[in-house]
């Protein structure tokens, strides 16, 4: 098989699902991380891979593949070896269940949380004359708005509520779902842990407490997925240890605000 070449960032969740998959199923690749905070997704030269400015992509040969989702999908296609899609029509809609879920849902809404409880202050350590000027590169005006908002207000952001929604509403999902099966689309480890983990491990390292505690199902998966030598694999190697003394500090103010807001919503 040709080699697989990879862009991606540290701790975007789209990536990281992408290289959970990856190394799972123990298939080789070539990284190229970028640098969201530096808008190394805006340079011309990953422009002409993702017009978009999204991570990750898969470059494969001559194929270029965009969106997480569709790039997971594609690796199973591509390669026989340890799949992660359910063999039969019925397990592989449960499994595009939960991606849907991710995809049109969750993802949406973990912008708020990420970004106002832990992204916004590092922007903030930026002049703004620097801010400003990467902010006008964002193509898509919606996301410059919302990004610009959330720099300004953080977790008082008017997209904050909103986003809490959801989650309280995923993490009910998710515990009633793990009540009827050990894993979220049967009693096989599939594309869909690879698709909710990295979000639930936003909520960890965001520093949100009673997310554990509250979901009993959740946290007994939570477990079992970073039990499997993909996870470390999938994170260790890309985000170093000074990253995580930076999130910690911010996320000892940061998180418990968070969840005082989240437990009030789930009240």
């Amino acid at each position: 098989m040709q080699e697989l070449s990879l862009y991606h960032a540290e701790l975007s969740p789209c990536a990281h699902k992408v290289r959970i998959a990856l190394e799972d199923r123990k298939i080789p690749f070539e990284s190229h991380q970028i640098d969201l905070m530096q808008k190394e997704n805006l340079r011309p030269d990953y422009l002409k891979l993702n017009p978009k400015g999204l991570v990750p992509t898969l470059v494969h040969g001559d194929d270029v593949v965009t969106e997480s989702t569709v790039i997971c999908e594609y690796l199973e296609d591509v390669v026989e070896d340890r799949p992660l899609m359910p063999s039969s029509p019925s397990g592989r809609a449960r499994v595009r269940y939960w991606t849907k879920w991710v995809d049109e849902q969750l993802h949406p809404n973990t912008m708020p949380l990420l970004f106002g409880g832990l992204a916004r202050h590092v922007w903030l350590r930026k002049s703004e004359e620097e801010r400003e000027k990467l902010l006008r590169q964002i193509p898509d005006p919606n996301r410059r708005a919302r990004q610009t908002r959330l720099i300004e207000h953080g977790l008082d952001a008017p997209d904050v509520e909103p986003a809490l929604k959801v989650w309280v509403q995923t993490f009910g999902k998710i515990e009633e779902q793990l009540a009827q099966s050990e894993w979220l689309a049967g009693n096989t480890y599939t594309l869909a842990e690879c698709a909710l983990l990295p979000y639930i491990f936003i909520m960890e390292y965001l520093n949100v407490e009673g997310v554990f505690t509250q979901y009993a199902n959740l946290k007994n998966w939570m477990d079992r997925c970073k039990a499997r030598p993909s996870f470390d694999a999938s994170v260790k190697p890309y985000v170093p240890e000074q990253r995580w003394k930076m999130i910690s500090a911010v996320t000892a103010r940061t998180g418990p605000l968070i969840s005082a807001k989240l437990n009030q919503m789930a009240a």
